[in-house]
């Protein structure tokens, strides 16, 4: 596993000098399909281990240093065999950029090789309906010579779990789900209701649980309404208070959404807030981990690390070389009060 695992790595830093068997690698990697499928839709992490949390990569080539960052590997690029921290990525490890498949791969093998301490959500781009446009399809084309592995991989976004819980907070790509009443507002699902929910579907859009779709879609705004993207729903402070509320949790944590400081705090604590709610008062947050997104947003990558009830952010640029420069700061350090906003029909 480790040679493997520094194989892809090593892709990703110099892809015209590796040489790695994408049809090996892939059948080891659907081994983790029984493993994932077992998971609960929403999965409990471990309060008392420290926790990054990683948001969109979508195939950029940060995993190397980040993997060395957090201590995952040593300066040699030597993989530890145990890990005193979890590690959860929130969705949209694929698309837009050249990574795409080494990347899914790189993080299905974590669960893998760190049972019970690295866990993967569904994003909007783990779907057969948004993969098959925005790269990895072609993507595999290429590596693999033609589309039918394709079908294999949509096997293993269908059983990836879409939410997780730890130290009251709730993880989840796009946002909490709700559903649409006649007053024109959303009752905020219960965490039984979401594991209820069927997520081993391969076309979102066509699931029976509107539900499904909002995880993977939903965006905080001003009004509660249709997403402006054609998939789900824009949802408010009042929306996330109440689902906080209903559900005895602290702090949306989701991904999207790109930020320019690579996380962006899109919510505060408003009348009938939790009392105990994450730094800053903070309700519901953005971390986006893919710096100078598609090559042209110039927007720094986060990942955010947990640890004695507290949240602090590892923010970083795009590499003009091989080497990421990190820096360390507190979630005080960046507020921004207004959710980016893209134009009608603009993907992410």
């Amino acid at each position: 596993m480790n040679e493997i695992l520094r194989a892809l790595l090593a892709v990703m830093v110099n892809p015209k000098e590796s040489v790695i068997d994408y049809f090996k690698i892939l059948e080891i990697a659907k081994t983790a399909i029984d493993s994932l499928n077992q998971l609960p839709n929403v999965v409990v992490l471990d309060d008392s281990l420290k926790t990054f949390v990683i948001g969109d990569i979508h195939g950029h080539v940060v995993l190397p240093q980040i993997s060395q960052e957090i201590g995952l590997t040593d300066s040699e690029g030597n993989f530890n065999e145990d890990i005193d921290f979890q590690l959860l990525f929130m969705g949209d490890m694929v698309d837009r950029g050249n990574c795409s498949f080494e990347t899914l791969l790189f993080c299905v093998l974590l669960t893998l090789k760190y049972p019970g301490k690295v866990f993967c959500l569904r994003g909007n781009h783990e779907t057969a309906e948004i993969a098959s446009i925005y790269g990895l399809y072609t993507e595999m084309e290429r590596k693999m010579g033609n589309t039918s592995y394709f079908e294999q991989v949509l096997e293993i976004f269908k059983v990836l779990p879409i939410a997780a819980i730890y130290q009251e907070n709730f993880f989840v790509h796009g946002g909490p789900p709700f559903e649409p009443l006649e007053t024109g507002d959303g009752r905020p699902l219960t965490i039984d209701e979401i594991n209820a929910i069927e997520r081993r579907v391969t076309n979102v859009n066509e699931s029976e649980s509107h539900a499904l779709l909002q995880m993977l879609w939903n965006d905080p705004e001003y009004s509660f309404r249709p997403s402006y993207r054609g998939a789900g729903f824009t949802f408010t402070d009042k929306n996330t208070t109440a689902f906080l509320k209903v559900n005895g949790l602290k702090c949306v944590y989701r991904a999207h959404q790109v930020a320019p400081e690579g996380h962006r705090i899109d919510q505060t604590a408003i009348q009938d807030a939790p009392q105990e709610s994450a730094p800053k008062d903070s309700i519901c947050v953005t971390i986006f981990s893919a710096p100078n997104y598609c090559n042209y947003a110039g927007n720094k990558g986060s990942i955010a690390l947990f640890t004695d009830n507290e949240v602090s952010y590892i923010s970083y640029t795009a590499p003009e070389s091989s080497r990421i420069k990190f820096d360390h700061h507190t979630e005080e350090s960046v507020f921004d009060d207004a959710p980016t906003r893209m134009p009608s029909g603009t993907e992410i």
